[in-house]
């Protein structure tokens, strides 16, 4: 994948999961010890993954690993209890398959999957009720107060009422 196509929050996201990973104890003495091991015991590859120095070593796998964390659905972390779409909760999870959505349609992937599609859908409808939520609940604390229009559009603060 090259940089053009790689969606920025995506990214950051995986970034801030590998980290939360790697501050885990139980993640890192339970499912990296022993993904690493499979590698040792050529059960995955790299088989040299710690023998020498490696273009796609062990920083790379660290990474794959805790990508497919994220979309482990059917809990096969040995040290995650719960899978990562419910411990964001429901805004963060839609947060999150939104991120996954734009991330796809970066890199192409959209194209392909219908699925996809209604998702994107889905997403745009839901924030679109949250749009005209908040903007009937800006209006409602606005209600009897001034405004700040006038305000910005003068040239200089200090002529300001």
């Amino acid at each position: 994948m090259t940089a053009p196509s790689l969606y920025f929050p995506f990214t950051l996201r995986l970034y801030g999961h590998v980290l939360t990973c790697l501050r885990d104890n139980d993640f890192v003495g339970l499912d990296l010890f022993y993904r690493i091991k499979d590698c040792w015991k050529r059960r995955d590859t790299p088989h040299d993954l710690l023998l020498r120095p490696l273009e796609r070593g062990l920083s790379v796998k660290i990474g794959e690993w805790c990508f497919d964390t994220i979309f482990d659905v059917d809990g096969y972390s040995e040290s995650m209890p719960k899978p990562y779409y419910k411990v964001l909760g429901k805004e963060g999870f839609l947060w999150f398959l939104d991120d996954v959505v734009e991330a796809t349609n970066v890199c192409g992937l959209s194209r392909k999957e219908r699925l996809l599609d209604v998702m994107a859908t889905r997403i745009n409808e839901i924030g679109a009720l949250l749009d005209s939520d908040e903007g009937a609940s800006l209006c409602a604390r606005n209600v009897g107060k001034r405004s700040l229009a006038p305000y910005s559009a003068s040239p200089n603060p200090a002529t300001l009422p």
